[in-house]
């Protein structure tokens, strides 16, 4: 695959290479890749590529350059400086209508994530808006996760019965559509700010039932074993707590994102876990 892309992309700065939205799409993709490796410059430079051959009329290819190039600048570690990529995309796939309403959703869902959480209610409650009123599985499916995003952005600046009610109506709505993984991972957010709360009995009671219907799922779900973990060290049983942080270290000491992400939260765990 990517010896095909370094052929392509030779072939575009040669000039050999006429306008193509399917393969201005194909480097947009393979851009966000380069970004979720960390190769910052190397998904710009595809991005560049991509923009020669887009068409002057080709509007999901601009709309996708705009969204890809914000996403590298966010991951990047500059969300500020992601703000006008998105707001970019946002207003080409406006002006797109119906074709490009998924585009539209995924701009809005972005601005949301690196605006403050005021400006994200906004932008969210106009993505949910699209979302609802579209027949387009690839519009409709974004309620969960705009739903998901916003509930956490409301628990990051302690907004936490807000929180709550938003990861409700998300459980609610991942029940209804029958995706009951989904349904979990929003019932985490519940217990999560439900300990946050300090109403630690009932996180306890929902993070007890979480891991269980996650084993009828053949499911081990680490980041339930963090809050019960956390949950048992609150109500003094040291044991639990060690023998859930051990369980939740097995797993998450793995995961390369989490180690790299969250150390404050990997050394607590190894704290609970005695290790």
């Amino acid at each position: 695959m990517m010896d095909a892309i370094v052929v392509m992309v030779a072939q575009v700065q040669a000039g050999e290479v006429a306008f193509d939205i399917n393969k201005a799409l194909s480097l947009t993709r393979t851009a966000r890749s380069m970004g979720l490796q960390g190769k910052f410059k190397d998904g710009h430079d595809l991005l560049d590529q991509a923009e020669r051959l887009t068409p002057p009329d080709g509007l999901r290819g601009k709309v996708a350059i705009a969204l890809e190039r914000g996403r590298l600048v966010n991951t990047g570690g500059d969300p500020a400086g992601s703000v006008p990529h998105f707001l970019k995309a946002w207003t080409l796939a406006e002006t797109g209508g119906e074709p490009l309403l998924d585009l539209a959703v995924d701009a809005l869902h972005m601005l949301a994530i690196v605006e403050p959480v005021d400006k994200a209610e906004d932008w969210t409650k106009q993505a949910l808006a699209l979302a609802a009123t579209s027949k387009n599985p690839m519009v409709s499916g974004w309620k969960g996760p705009l739903l998901n995003n916003i509930g956490w952005s409301n628990f990051d600046v302690g907004r936490y019965e807000r929180a709550l009610t938003i990861f409700a109506e998300d459980a609610a709505y991942r029940d209804e559509i029958n995706r009951p993984r989904e349904a979990r991972i929003a019932r985490y957010g519940i217990a999560r700010t439900l300990r946050a709360l300090g109403r630690i009995d009932e996180a306890l009671t929902l993070d007890l039932q979480l891991v269980k219907d996650a084993a009828d799922m053949g499911d081990e779900p680490s980041f339930v074993f963090e809050e019960l973990a956390e949950l048992y060290d609150a109500k003094g049983d040291k044991t639990q707590s060690a023998a859930y942080a051990a369980k939740a270290l097995n797993r998450l000491r793995s995961d390369s994102f989490f180690v790299k992400d969250e150390p404050v939260r990997l050394k607590r765990l190894e704290v609970l876990a005695g290790s």
